[in-house]
């Protein structure tokens, strides 16, 4: 029989070490929360949003023209080879403000990342800017697409690179029973991303992809920090 008491106190355990470690890290939005779904959730989302410590081989779209970015993007190549911290280069939402909270639908649709182009200060703090490299990053390779402005998140030609240049990132997402998928502007995604909504994304030859972020729900969130995360949480308890 299931000791129903024990299972609170240990889920009590669990929500508080969390908040523990999400103070610790001086992320905001946590104290005050609600049980254990809640923090889980903004734990999730903070690991889904950083990127750890490692290094990385770089690869660039070919025949990008970077023009007066190029300096700062090599830069920034170093470091990810190097295996530098690049959370100051993240999203300011993240990096300054240290929301726990918050969402990042570029990252949730398309699972890129934009990184910020300013030398780093002497503390290590990387200024924002208005324009920003976005790259798909995993634990091995962080896959330079371009740089954008910070108002086209929803730029189509993004994915375009994305699966033109690495078809293997972008192929287990394939919806195969989908053809003709239509192409959905900048902001008309953007609005779609905001409301909650996840569009299909036309690739090349009419093929369509389910969001390879994982999707976002209508809450905002990020579908992988929240409902495909927590059922798996819940049956360890």
């Amino acid at each position: 029989m299931r000791n129903e008491t024990g299972v609170d106190e240990a889920r009590e355990a669990l929500r508080l070490g969390i908040v523990t470690f999400l103070t610790a890290g001086r992320y905001s939005k946590v104290k005050g929360t609600g049980g254990l779904d809640d923090v889980l959730v903004k734990f999730f989302n903070v690991q889904k949003r950083s990127l750890r410590p490692t290094p990385r081989t770089v690869e660039r779209v070919e025949g990008y023209d970077w023009g007066t970015h190029a300096s700062a993007v090599s830069v920034i190549q170093s470091e990810f080879e190097a295996g530098e911290d690049m959370t100051p280069r993240l999203s300011r939402k993240l990096a300054v403000k240290r929301s726990a909270a918050a969402s990042d639908d570029l990252l949730n649709d398309w699972r890129l990342q934009h990184l910020h182009l300013a030398s780093r200060a002497s503390d290590g703090s990387v200024p924002g800017g208005s324009y920003v490299l976005v790259a798909w990053v995993d634990d091995t390779r962080a896959l330079f697409l371009g740089v954008i402005g910070r108002n086209e998140w929803g730029r189509q030609d993004l994915f375009d690179q994305l699966s033109q240049n690495w078809p293997g990132v972008v192929e287990p997402f394939r919806l195969p029973s989908v053809f003709g998928a239509p192409s959905v502007s900048n902001d008309d995604r953007m609005r779609l991303r905001d409301s909650g909504v996840n569009a299909i994304t036309a690739g090349p030859g009419g093929a369509a992809f389910a969001p390879i972020g994982g999707g976002i729900t209508l809450s905002g969130q990020s579908v992988e920090a929240g409902p495909a995360r927590l059922p798996k949480e819940h049956s360890a308890l």
